[in-house]
């Protein structure tokens, strides 16, 4: 299993992808989807406090193409981060066709 700061890193890592990849908007966007504090994501990206399973569990959760795995699953800081841009890419997608089926519903 990974040690803490291994899986920080990795939250990061794919926090990363998905700002890169516009499938999160801003810490605050990612905050209100988690229901919690900015503040606190703004701690967690900084490497100032840890993140938690209940942390992770919400976070895939929000995004279901990424999985506890790629939190603790060694391998994944071997990935090449194509891999990674793929799935921040499927999740964005994923954003926008639910934003279309809501604006369909309108």
């Amino acid at each position: 299993m990974a040690d803490k700061f291994a899986v920080n890193d990795a939250f990061i890592r794919i926090y990363n992808s998905l700002v890169e990849s516009k499938a999160i908007k801003s810490k605050g966007a990612l905050a209100e989807m988690m229901g919690i504090k900015p503040s606190t994501l703004s701690e967690i990206v900084a490497k100032r406090q840890g993140i938690t399973v209940e942390f992770i569990q919400t976070f895939c959760q929000v995004f279901p193409n990424v999985t506890p795995n790629d939190f603790f699953d060694l391998k994944t800081a071997d990935r090449s981060d194509a891999i990674i841009e793929l799935q921040a890419e499927v999740i964005r997608l994923q954003g926008e066709l639910l934003a279309m089926k809501r604006n369909e519903n309108i």
